[in-house]
Parts: C-alpha cells; sequence; structure tokens
C-alpha cells in the first residue's frame, strides 16, 4: 500500500528536525512499513529536509494534504503525543487541529485513516477536546501504554488498543561498551533551566566530560539549552546544533550515560544499550522509567548521587513485541 504518514515531526528553516525525538519516532515508523512491503511517505508541514534519514514530502496547506490524502491508499496518525492540548489557553491548538483535519479530510476521501503508538494526555478544554473526539470516533486507535488507552476511552469517548511506543519498531542494537565516554545531558527547557554551573561541575568530576544534547534545535532560539544559564552552559565539553536523527543517534551510542528528561533520548539509549537515568515528574517519563526500571530523580540537583542504569532487557522485549503486532494489527485493520 501506498501509506501516507503524519506525525509533529516537522523541517525548520535550518533543514533539519524541529524535534528530535519526533524525527526518531517517524523514521521508526516508516522503516517499518518499508520492511513489511509497503510505501510510506512522510507528510512534512515545515520546511525541505536535508541530510540523512527519512525523506518527507513538503505540504504547504489543507489543499495539498488532500491531494496527498488521495494518492494514498491509507494514512496513518502517529507516533508521538498526538492526542494532546497543545494550543494556548485562548487557541485551539495545534495537534487537535491537525489530528482532526486529517482524519477528516480521509473520511471525505474515502481513505482508510488510523493512529499508531500515540500518546494522549488529558484534555479539559471544550473545542480541542471536541475535535479529537471526532478525530478517534469510529477509527482504529493504538497508544503507547494503558494511561493513554484509559484517557482515549473516558475523555475522547473512542476505542483505544494498547500497544508500544513507535520508537521501539527499531532493532535492539547494543552499542560497544563505551570506556571514557561523555556523559551526555539531554533535557526539555523547563528542566535545562535549573542547571547551574555547580551541577555541570559535579557531573564532570563524576563522567569526566559532559555533552548537552539539544532535541529540540529549532532555528528560533527555543533549542533546550537556550534555558540554561550562560555559566553553566560554558562547562559543557560540547552543546549539540541542527542534527539529523542518526547524528544524534551516534553521540548516544558514545556515552558512557545518558541523563534526561527527553524521553525519546531515553528510548534511544535503552535501545544502543546505555545506562541512564531519567530527570522529570512529567506523567510520561515517570511512567517510562516505572515500566523498564530505570532510576529517576525529580531534579538535576540528585544526578550526581545517583547511578546510572540499564533499562530492564525483559520488558524491553515484551514491549517491543507489542511495538511489533499493534503495528500489523493496524495494518490489518486498515
Amino acid at each position: 500500500m501506498k501509506i501516507l504518514v503524519v506525525s509533529s515531526d516537522r523541517t525548520g528553516d535550518d533543514h533539519v528536525a524541529i524535534n528530535l525525538g519526533d524525527a526518531l519516532l517517524t523514521d521508526a515508523l516508516v522503516q517499518a512499513l518499508r520492511a513489511r512491503g509497503h510505501s510510506p511517505l512522510v507528510a512534512d508541514f515545515g520546511h525541505e529536509r536535508h541530510g540523512d534519514g527519512e525523506p518527507r514530502l513538503k505540504l504547504d496547506g489543507v489543499a495539498s494534504l488532500v491531494r496527498a490524502v488521495r494518492a494514498a491508499d491509507a494514512v496513518i496518525i502517529g507516533g508521538g503525543t498526538l492526542l494532546q492540548d497543545d494550543g494556548p489557553k485562548h487557541g485551539l491548538g495545534g495537534l487537535p487541529r491537525l489530528c482532526a483535519t486529517v482524519v477528516g479530510v480521509a473520511k471525505a476521501t474515502g481513505t482508510p485513516v488510523g493512529f499508531y503508538a500515540v500518546g494522549c494526555d488529558p484534555v479539559e478544554r471544550f473545542l480541542p477536546k471536541m475535535l479529537l473526539r471526532f478525530a478517534v470516533h469510529n477509527v482504529p486507535v493504538f497508544v503507547r501504554e494503558t494511561t493513554s488507552a484509559e484517557r482515549v476511552n473516558g475523555q475522547l469517548r473512542g476505542t483505544a488498543h494498547v500497544g508500544a511506543d513507535a520508537s521501539l519498531l527499531l532493532s535492539h542494537r547494543t552499542a560497544p561498551a563505551t570506556e571514557g565516554g561523555p556523559l551526555v545531558l539531554t533535557l526539555n527547557r523547563k528542566h535545562a533551566a535549573a542547571v547551574t554551573a555547580e551541577h555541570v561541575s559535579a557531573l564532570r568530576a563524576k563522567y569526566g566530560s559532559v555533552v548537552f544534547l539539544n532535541m529540540s534545535q529549532s532555528g528560533d532560539g527555543l533549542t533546550d539549552s537556550a534555558a540554561v544559564e550562560p555559566a553553566a552552559l560554558a562547562l559543557f565539553d560540547r552543546v549539540t546544533s541542527t542534527l539529523s536523527w542518526p547524528e544524534a543517534e551516534s553521540i548516544i551510542a558514545g556515552a558512557s550515560a545518558v541523563v534526561g528528561s527527553r524521553m525519546h533520548a531515553l528510548y534511544a539509549s535503552m535501545l544502543l544499550g546505555r545506562p541512564m537515568v531519567a530527570v522529570s515528574d512529567l506523567p510520561k517519563v515517570v511512567t517510562f522509567a516505572t515500566e523498564f526500571e530505570v532510576p529517576r530523580v525529580g531534579s538535576i540537583a540528585e544526578v550526581s548521587s545517583v547511578e546510572p542504569r540499564l533499562a530492564n532487557d525483559g520488558v524491553l522485549s515484551a514491549a517491543t513485541s507489542r511495538a511489533v503486532k499493534s503495528l500489523d494489527d493496524l495494518l490489518a485493520a486498515l
């Protein structure tokens, strides 16, 4: 089948992914579809993508989306936390509009559509909730964990099936043991803003060198590292910018350990066999750390006192099986 993949992955004006986690999820899904004999194509409402990774189809509005959906045999929306209210206090939010529009176009053109490996956050506001209810109504929905399924079935009045995160479609390929590799720190802006020079100095004393990996690398000044105070930022051995996902993956593979609140950097660390510490009280990170038995702390100040640990391999294998089965089940339903 010709399958149009719609995700939250976007290309910035510097021609690389704005969010490397979204790029990881999208590439993992595309590669899995191609391995099953399908012809996937990724919709991108940003700029033209350069560099490594799967090619994108640049779309610039609803008319181009309609043409792309009509040309496809099926549409898959996923993965990532697409079922959420990401808008400002008095707006509809981009993701509810995206999901509702894609599903509406697919239904109007008679193109089968479904959700794969999505997360669902609580949705309280009326209009975004109505858009998301429309998006999941009579549409196959496969979510990454049970909490998301409960929200889809409850708040959104849909029917969700539990699978796993799309990143687990990638093969579990443990990187060679790294002696003397840097600690890779990958934090969202909230946690990055709490990093002090004392924190970085303590990490350097323990690990030797520290790299800050920007998973959000937007060209508009909203990189994760932009929130770090200058005195602390100056102490990092490297602060990344404008990477492709394969380049970011190589940095994680060469790390002695990974510490982060960026969930899909943690997923990549797990797939590459890197020990890690999760830093966050965000529900999705708490769920990840609990499921895969990874040490977790609430703040960067606690990291130096905790030893990084590998994820539970048995739990990882079970989750990988769910990711594979749920994709096959979705394809059978389309």
